[in-house]
């Protein structure tokens, strides 16, 4: 079976909309998009997948055919500085929301792309050690090293949830292995599990 051939660098579809994107990290080819837009109340934003040199090109092929964006951010794995930095020049972006996973939360803050953190408590508890959190550390892709958040403001809204927007602060060195209070706490959750 002939591979696709398809010219090296970024894509920008056709009738690509500047301003509303929906943008997603795909440097392995695996999202199977149906559109080159996404479902997002009234908008409808474009959809603009983060690939690497290594995505096939058999992806970046279905991409083209669909009419959905891309940009190449890196060689093997994603630098997202780089796509940072594509998304604000490529796309004209100046203000970016991230919606990701707690992995892909975590590595934006450790690699030091964001300067606010909103977050929406709501009034209950889920203590279950399945719920997922809101920043988490993979091997190998990110590093758990702690940052200091500030809060910029706190507000109690109509449906009693609070919401709370941080600073994002500075990295700090602090030897969780060694804390007698963290290994506790962490002693519990791995009981329950």
């Amino acid at each position: 079976m002939k591979r696709p051939e398809v010219p090296a660098g970024d894509f920008i579809a056709e009738g690509a909309s500047k301003g509303q994107f929906m943008i997603a990290i795909d440097s392995k080819g695996k999202l199977a998009w149906q559109d080159n837009t996404a479902e997002d109340g009234d908008m409808k934003p474009h959809v603009v997948s983060i690939l690497t040199e290594d995505t096939p090109n058999s992806y970046k092929d279905f991409l083209r055919q669909k009419g959905i964006s891309y940009l190449i951010c890196g060689k093997d794995s994603v630098d997202l500085a780089l796509a940072c930095e594509k998304i604000k020049d490529v796309l004209h972006v100046e203000k970016m929301m991230l919606g990701g996973g707690a992995v892909l939360n975590w590595s934006f803050l450790q690699a030091g792309l964001v300067d606010e953190v909103s977050q929406v408590i709501a009034p209950a508890a889920d203590g279950s050690t399945t719920t997922q959190t809101l920043f988490m550390v993979k091997p190998g892709i990110t590093k758990d090293q702690p940052i200091l958040f500030k809060p910029l403001s706190v507000e109690i809204m109509e449906d009693d949830a609070v919401w709370i927007r941080w600073q994002v602060g500075e990295k700090v060195d602090f030897d969780f292995d060694n804390d007698p209070t963290y290994k506790e706490v962490m002693g519990m959750i791995e009981s329950h599990k």
